[in-house]
């Protein structure tokens, strides 16, 4: 199918879709660049069919497909690939015996933050709760992240329940993802709501705004790796 067929919403959601589709968080293409900086560009449609200005999985997987088979477009083990939020470098760490990649490390970009400390109101639910109010870190790492830290409760629960409600936010005109993390004494436990996809299993960009909310509120010194535990695995973020 052509690309204008691909990229289109309606066949991005049918494809993703998990029962009537093959299944996925979202699409992700590698085109070739369009310009010198880079040999390759990466484009993420998610779930719903929805624009992703940025994906940090979907870099290492992309990192993987390029140095697995085609290595041609790669050098020394690194590649700058452009995406909707700028160009961004990775380098393969490690390979298993037979050559394929197992560990990569992605650039990220430099991460604003908007709001070190954003109150959020939240409506009553449906178990007859009283209104609530959030408090978390504002990140823009080329894509939109609140953060809420120390979050009280099962976090994957809080992603599930809350997170729908905090993506739609009236405060986020354009939607933003939602993460639930909890800091322990060997690194952040993590549950990401994701926009445009809803509660996924892995999510680098999340894990990286995480981690500068933790730096951002003092608990977490910016020059030691933070081991964030993901449902799908561990990402280490510096």
């Amino acid at each position: 199918l052509p690309l204008e067929t691909l990229t289109r919403p309606a066949c991005a959601a049918r494809l993703c879709d998990r029962h009537l589709g093959v299944g996925a968080d979202g699409i992700l293409f590698l085109l070739a660049a369009p310009s010198a900086d880079g040999r390759a560009e990466m484009r993420v449609i998610n779930a719903d069919g929805s624009r992703a200005e940025a994906c940090g999985n979907g870099l290492r997987c992309a990192a993987k497909v390029l140095c697995d088979h085609h290595a041609d477009l790669t050098r020394d083990n690194a590649l700058s690939i452009e995406t909707e939020a700028g160009a961004r470098r990775f380098e393969v760490i490690d390979r298993d015996g037979n050559g394929a990649v197992t560990r990569v490390k992605v650039e990220m970009g430099r991460p604003a933050v908007r709001r070190p400390s954003l109150a959020l109101s939240l409506g009553p639910h449906h178990d007859g709760d009283a209104s609530t109010e959030l408090r978390g870190t504002l990140v823009e790492l080329g894509n939109p992240h609140l953060v809420i830290l120390d979050a009280s409760g099962d976090l994957r629960h809080l992603a599930e329940t809350i997170g729908p409600e905090l993506e739609h936010h009236p405060a986020f005109p354009q939607r933003t993802n939602v993460g639930f993390g909890r800091l322990t004494a060997t690194g952040l436990d993590l549950f990401v709501w994701e926009r445009g996809c809803g509660l996924t299993l892995a999510c680098g960009s999340g894990a990286c705004a995480a981690a500068v909310a933790a730096i951002t509120s003092g608990e977490h010194q910016a020059s030691s790796p933070l081991a964030v535990r993901l449902p799908g695995g561990d990402l280490t973020v510096q």
